[in-house]
């Protein structure tokens, strides 16, 4: 388990869902907010499984390494945004005061372990294992509502990595995420799923088009970025049980 209270200190100010405020969209709470985080966390420890994970304390990512996805400009443009107090950080991603400094602790927390982000974690990660373990077939499956954009762009031209991002049809970015692109061997693959999809959409995506790609691309390690904003499931929903599963349970890099 690698978490950290300084996670949760991410201020996405008094923005109305995704949109800024203004004088017809009232200040509220910006959907990336850390209360679902905090919920997970609490709902491990209420469980008792907390006692039996073991934790790793995440240190933040110098510059050095965040440069492996990108430039230093992207930091320096933080940073100013930051220091002024905070404010959008780009793409309608808000950002506070300390921002910059937890997400480097959030890129230390993805390298240890392995829509709104400051820093494309879940590539950051990859990069890591590519370079430090010599993975060469890596899959990533993104399956909240957004389009996993960001970690596609990053990893479109890499055919080492598989990209697979379920999401409603043009729904954040608008116009993204279209099945027309393919990367580098056809190595991305988007599915799109109409508004209201639940859980017999998800299993049908899944077992028609998600475990056959993994099952073909026989990934060494695969990556979930799992946001919380996906569609409500029936807590008899499962995934089907093939080889690729315990590869999906699985985040953390070899040890050899």
């Amino acid at each position: 388990m690698i978490t950290s209270e300084l996670y949760y200190w991410h201020d996405t100010q008094n923005w109305c869902g995704f949109m800024v405020p203004s004088l017809t969209a009232q200040p509220a709470e910006h959907f990336e907010n850390p209360e679902t985080k905090r919920r997970l966390q609490n709902l491990v420890l209420a469980t008792g499984l907390w006692d039996h994970l073991s934790h790793v304390r995440p240190e933040p990512a110098s510059d050095e390494v965040i440069r492996t996805v990108h430039p230093q400009s992207h930091i320096d443009h933080l940073s100013a945004v930051c220091e002024r107090g905070g404010g959008d950080a780009g793409e309608l991603t808000p950002a506070g005061p300390a921002s910059l400094e937890i997400a480097r602790l959030a890129v230390g927390g993805a390298i240890a372990a392995m829509g709104f982000c400051l820093f494309a974690n879940a590539a950051l990660g990859i990069r890591h294992v590519q370079k430090t373990y010599g993975l060469t077939r890596i899959a990533v499956v993104d399956w909240d509502v957004h389009h996993g954009n960001g970690t596609e762009a990053i990893l479109l031209d890499d055919p080492g990595v598989l990209t697979i991002s379920l999401h409603q049809d043009n729904l954040f970015p608008l116009d993204s995420g279209g099945i027309g692109l393919k990367g580098a061997g056809n190595s991305n693959i988007n599915v799109l799923l109409p508004p209201g999809s639940g859980s017999g959409a998800y299993r049908e995506a899944f077992e028609q088009i998600v475990i056959p790609a993994l099952d073909a691309f026989a990934p060494e390690l695969i990556v979930l970025p799992c946001g919380y904003d996906v569609s409500a499931v029936r807590s008899s929903w499962s995934l089907p049980t093939r080889k690729a599963r315990g590869a999906m349970l699985s985040s953390s890099p070899p040890s050899g």
